[in-house]
């Protein structure tokens, strides 16, 4: 199950996602923080439908692969969205 909610209300504001998993390591639900794609976006990296997809497909692989698919905490999940975002060289349209 995919939740978006504005922004995280107890994690860092740069934070874009996050995913749960159940006590046996299988994912649960995960939720996509808009309020940061939107910001993104607003800074001409992509359009919102793009990131919001990236961000989405991220975190429902971290539910689809459980706790085998979760490297050491760090802001690993930002500078990839960044990354991919830089190395497409994405435009700026909306869907």
């Amino acid at each position: 199950m995919l939740h978006i909610e504005h922004r995280a209300r107890t994690l860092e504001t740069d934070i874009y996602g996050v995913a749960f998993l159940g006590e046996d390591g299988s994912g649960v639900f995960c939720d996509v923080f808009y309020d940061p794609i939107a910001e993104l976006h607003r800074r001409g990296r992509a359009s919102e439908a793009t990131i919001l997809a990236i961000v989405a497909a991220h975190e429902l692989g971290h539910l689809l692969l459980g706790s085998h698919s979760f490297p050491a905490p760090d802001s690993e999940a930002a500078s990839a969205l960044y990354g991919f975002l830089d190395d497409n060289q994405l435009s700026n349209r909306s869907a």
